[in-house]
């Protein structure tokens, strides 16, 4: 039962990364109206709330966040099933489609653009893995049962199958990876 209460602490992580870490919670609450990104936040911490329940109140509650994920993936064009594992000041960018596959894990500050999918490759089983501070760019493709490192970074228009080390640079279309020691920028 502790798992699912988490998710409001989250919650309210994910909330002062939109709006500012000093801020009190009432700025974040306010949040959840000026940026319309929280939208998504506050769509999956509730419904991983739901998940996590134990099984009689996990079943009961099923169609409350059947509707809260139809909801908002009718509004935001936002797919991340609330299987989906992701820590603490997950950050959406923009408004636009994100889809994010159900057995996908991600550590805290997990921060995503606008039309990013993250899934299964459909030839292996698993999801990618990500670890903390993690930034995939605007229309890039994580798939596969693959590792994405602290600290790593995937450009815009990428398309990544293959580990990522830590701080380690994805970028562009042909996968072009960049390890630690050449980032020196």
């Amino acid at each position: 039962m502790y798992k699912s209460f988490i998710q409001f602490k989250f919650l309210s992580n994910d909330l002062k990364r939109y709006w500012g870490e000093n801020q009190f919670f009432g700025c974040s609450v306010f949040t959840l109206f000026i940026w319309i990104q929280s939208w998504n936040n506050l769509s999956y911490r509730v419904r991983r709330f739901l998940f996590l329940l134990p099984s009689p109140l996990k079943f009961m509650f099923f169609p409350l966040s059947f509707f809260i994920d139809r909801f908002f993936s009718l509004i935001l064009g936002t797919n991340i099933p609330a299987s989906a594992e992701i820590g603490p000041r997950f950050y959406i960018a923009h408004i636009g489609p994100v889809t994010v596959g159900r057995h996908t894990k991600a550590g805290s500050d997990f921060f995503i653009r606008q039309g990013v999918t993250i899934g299964g490759n459909g030839k292996e089983g698993g999801h990618p893995c990500f670890g903390n501070n993690v930034t995939i760019g605007a229309n890039a493709c994580v798939v596969g049962p693959i590792m994405v490192g602290n600290g790593a970074f995937v450009g815009a228009n990428t398309f990544l199958n293959k580990d990522l080390c830590s701080e380690g640079k994805a970028i562009g279309a042909k996968c072009v990876i960049i390890p630690p020691s050449e980032n020196g920028l």
